[in-house]
This record gives structure tokens, sequence and C-alpha cells, in this order.
């Protein structure tokens, strides 16, 4: 996901400079930075408290499939 990002960002970076100017371009790029900060905030939970063995255990069951019943 990250390299879409960045592949859609560095396609549009000099369209939407030639069309806003500058400071709104950056201005646009902030919002969206933003926008993912508070996103990334919100989706991922805070591990404080528990052990990388913990953490890993939680990350392992949610990428591994479970059994069709």
């Amino acid at each position: 996901v990250a390299k879409i990002g960045a592949f859609i960002g560095a396609y549009f970076f000099p369209i939407l400079l030639k069309s806003l100017g500058l400071s709104h371009t950056l201005l646009l790029t902030f919002v969206f930075s933003l926008a993912g900060l508070i996103l990334t905030y919100i989706a991922i939970p805070e591990p404080k408290g528990k052990s990388l063995e913990e953490v890993s255990q939680e990350d392992t069951a949610i990428s591994e499939p479970s059994p069709a019943t």
C-alpha cells in the first residue's frame, strides 16, 4: 500500500504543483499526511504493557487464515 501511495504522490505532485502552486500543493500533502497519521493511530492498537511474544502471537493469529468449517 505504501508503494502505491508513493507512486500516486510522485505522479500527481508535478501536476498539482503546476495547477495549484507550491504552497497549496504542500498544504494538500500535509492534509493527506495528517489523515494517514490519524487513521494509523485509530487503526493500530497500542501494545503498551504487552511483551514482544504476546504482540507477535496476536500478529500471527491475524495473518493466519482460519480453517474452513
